[in-house]
């Protein structure tokens, strides 16, 4: 189904891996040429300052039982 519903989005050809951890399945994907043209040069930020920024500026839109998903993707956050 993460196949399936990443149809269209990013380039398996470049990378693609899966992490099966005990919160959620995660299927991950380099970004295409053409989505790095859109949003710029892809980055890892996990356990940065700009990761926690970045969940400080979103984490109000978030449903309450995703906020545990945060702590397993990003360790150093804040929640």
């Amino acid at each position: 189904m993460a196949r399936e519903l990443l149809d269209g989005f990013g380039d398996a050809a470049l990378g693609e891996w899966t992490e099966d951890r005990p919160k959620a399945f995660h299927l991950r994907r380099r970004l295409s040429a053409e989505e790095e043209k859109r949003v710029g040069q892809a980055i890892d930020c996990r356990s940065t300052v700009e990761a926690q920024e970045r969940y400080d500026a979103i984490k109000r839109f978030l449903p309450s039982q995703a906020l545990y998903l945060v702590v397993e993707e990003v360790p150093t956050v804040k929640l």
